[in-house]
């Protein structure tokens, strides 16, 4: 993925001022398959796991190999938590006088599968 935020010079005048250039993936000559796998561990809120794997089978078919597919796929396990101490402000409080009434502290924890 190629992404431009401003114009360049090779872009027309009457451009919008970025662009966004999709390069997909074709299958080679030869047969593809790829497999990648990344993981790892936060220990926040007693641990949590984040794991993700990707999967990919390309061929070209035909006499002249004019015909490819390429099959992708991917799994993504993300097990986040967050520690957070929030301030509590008094009302009461001016710009050049703040006062604290008291902090909490939040807890957040959330499981993402995609």
């Amino acid at each position: 993925m190629e992404i431009n935020k401003t114009l360049a010079p090779n872009m027309d005048a009457d451009g919008i001022g970025g662009s966004v250039n999709l390069k997909t993936k074709t299958p080679g000559d030869s047969p593809i398959a790829t497999l990648s796998a990344l993981g790892g561990r936060n220990s926040i809120l007693g641990g949590r796991y984040n794991d993700q794997f990707d999967v990919t089978l390309g061929k070209r078919f035909g006499a002249s190999h004019r015909l490819g597919t390429l099959i992708g796929a991917s799994y993504d396990w993300n097990g986040r938590g967050i520690d957070e101490i929030d301030p509590a402000i008094d009302p009461t409080s001016t710009p050049r006088n703040i006062l604290y009434k008291s902090d909490t502290d939040r807890e957040y924890k959330y499981y993402r599968a995609r």
